[in-house]
């Protein structure tokens, strides 16, 4: 179903005639929100990164742990290793602690829209597809990381010094791991409306199943094109400074000379993006429909296309509901759907209407 000729209007739009929207056509800049969820991203992503090199470490101890002595590699092991699981165990404790302390600073309706949210919407369904969401980026990085050195190593056409990196089991994926994840972190608060950008009815490409694969893709080798220069930045500004603090704990076994000058290092690198992008994104849409999939419903014949929302929202029937539902429904596909969820639990459409009015009526939850 194409989206008709106004539907660029807020879906936040107020219910009765001639009432102003509560929602703009573009949600304004909300320094108050946007500014302490900055900081917590910022926070979120130095404890993930810092896990994520840890993990790395441990993981590079125990491949290359057979090639020392074993008095050399037990006390290093033990360090990154205890630091490790520390780490790695505290990280959920950690993110409630943040959550707790930042969000004080939140309007008090957003803050009881967000706990009410929270203690209605964690299904069973929601968090195992966001448990294996998260597997299947971890499990690919893992793969990349242990897989990856022994067949980039025995490609010849590299230079010298590329060889000795990727010998040493890459640099480059223990920072891809932390770019990766600050670019993950931000791309979360987009798509759960922290920074909708409306209109985006036309852009319900995931229910479209035959434009999925393409779409998907697209989206990796663009997300790839913008952040591996960024990487690019990062790893020529840490350059030996990062890879001589690595071999304190591990033993790359590589010189400290110049080896960013290599093309196909970093072409082995955009390649390695877009593949780990394009596995993120289809677990993505994997869990926007299988969170959404149970609350699709019928449309009636007088939802057509040629049908505008100014009409639908000058009826007083139940119409103008329906019509809003699958307006919300398409916008579901990118965007919140934590808050589509909550819409169809509440009263069937014949029923009480009063709080799915107030619902509309209010800016999508955070």
């Amino acid at each position: 179903m194409s989206a008709p000729p106004n539907a660029n209007l807020s879906i936040g739009v107020g219910l009765n005639p001639g009432s102003a929207p509560v929602n703009s056509k573009i949600q304004r800049f909300n320094l108050e929100v946007f500014i302490p969820r900055i900081i917590a991203s910022c926070i979120v992503v130095a404890v993930g990164s810092v896990s994520f090199v840890v993990t790395c470490i441990i993981i590079l101890n125990l491949l290359t742990s057979s090639s020392r002595s074993p008095n050399k590699a037990f006390p290093i092991f033990t360090l990154s290793g205890g630091l490790g699981i520390i780490l790695v165990t505290s990280v959920p404790i950690f993110l409630v602690l943040i959550h707790a302390k930042v969000s004080h600073v939140f309007p008090a309706t957003m803050r009881k829209r967000r706990i009410e949210r929270l203690k209605t919407e964690m299904a069973p369904e929601k968090i195992g597809c966001m448990v294996l969401h998260t597997l299947s980026t971890i499990l690919l990085m893992l793969g990349m990381i242990l897989l990856g050195p022994r067949e980039f190593s025995q490609v010849s056409v590299m230079c010298q010094n590329t060889r000795r990196c990727l010998n040493g089991f890459m640099v480059f994926p223990l920072l891809v791991g932390m770019f990766l994840s600050c670019r993950l972190t931000f791309a979360h608060y987009f798509r759960n409306g922290a920074l909708v950008n409306y209109p985006c009815i036309k852009q319900h490409r995931f229910i479209q199943g035959k434009s999925a694969f393409a779409s998907a893709l697209r989206m990796a080798w663009r997300s790839a094109l913008r952040d591996v220069p960024f990487f690019c930045l990062t790893f020529v500004v840490l350059g030996n400074q990062f890879s001589k603090w690595l071999s304190q704990y591990v033993e790359l076994g590589f010189s400290y000379e110049p080896f960013w000058t290599d093309w196909r290092f970093f072409l082995s690198m955009l390649i390695f993006a877009v593949v780990l992008v394009t596995v993120h994104e289809f677990s993505w849409a994997i869990f926007q429909i299988f969170i959404t999939q149970h609350h699709e419903f019928e449309i009636s014949q007088e939802l057509d296309p040629p049908l505008s929302l100014l009409t639908a929202l000058e009826d007083e029937s139940n119409l103008q509901l329906n019509y809003l539902a699958h307006m919300d429904f398409c916008h579901l596909a990118q965007h919140s759907p934590l808050r589509r969820k909550s819409v169809f639990a509440l009263s069937p459409i014949e029923g009480d209407q009063s709080e799915k009015r107030l619902l509309y009526q209010q800016p999508p939850s955070w």
